[in-house]
């Protein structure tokens, strides 16, 4: 993601680019980001289920939360990234945002790994 908008020099999001300015001044596209901002959201959050349904995310976790997090990562990290024309402010919010999601994913394969090799008394 990060090659994406920063290696041919994309500096920002076009959504947010919208978000931000566009739709403050029209009402209708507005909603039509306000719309596709949730249904982008919504397909981070399916993708964070089926995680958690695959045991590679803690049953605890809430995959709306995490979708957000994700989203306010990849939009601030492309602002922080614009003056500093360096991708370590995105490459630095996207590991805080998706960290939740490697963490549970290594417990999980570790405990996973632990039940099959604990043999069976």
């Amino acid at each position: 993601m990060v090659d994406y908008y920063i290696a041919p020099g994309r500096w920002a999001c076009p959504i947010g680019s919208l978000a931000t300015q566009a739709a403050a001044i029209d009402a209708e596209l507005a909603r039509t980001v306000a719309d596709d901002m949730r249904a982008w959201r919504g397909m981070l959050a399916d993708g964070v289920v089926k995680m958690r349904t695959a045991g590679l995310v803690a049953e605890s976790s809430d995959p709306e939360r995490i979708a957000v997090s994700i989203l306010a990562a990849v939009q601030g990290g492309l602002v922080l990234s614009q003056p500093e024309r360096s991708a370590w402010p995105l490459e630095a919010a996207l590991d805080s945002a998706l960290a939740p999601l490697q963490g549970a994913a290594a417990t999980s394969m570790q405990e996973k790994y632990r039940t099959a090799l604990t043999p069976s008394l």
